[in-house]
């Protein structure tokens, strides 16, 4: 299962390949901008935790230096730190 918004829209997998993944979905909604999105334990191991804009958002926030600390709330492993 695929949750997303907090569990708003779940989503059921049934195929999932390089090129996406097919889901079926079980628990409808509206999705907007910004939602989460929650994978099975060890399913996301090869997703960044930093997209090309939040590391392109960062540096203009550091280049302010108006950003005390930075907080990963989903970090998995030792790299992500």
């Amino acid at each position: 299962m695929i949750y997303i918004d907090d569990g708003k829209i779940v989503l059921l997998v049934l195929d999932c390949s390089m090129d996406g993944v097919i889901c079926e979905v079980k628990g409808g909604g509206v999705l907007g901008g910004n939602k989460n999105v929650k994978l099975p334990s060890g399913k996301h191991e090869h997703m960044p935790v930093l997209t090309h804009q939040d590391q392109e958002d960062l540096q203009k926030l550091i280049s302010s230096e108006e950003v005390h600390y930075v907080a990963v709330p989903y970090a998995v492993r030792k790299r992500d730190i």
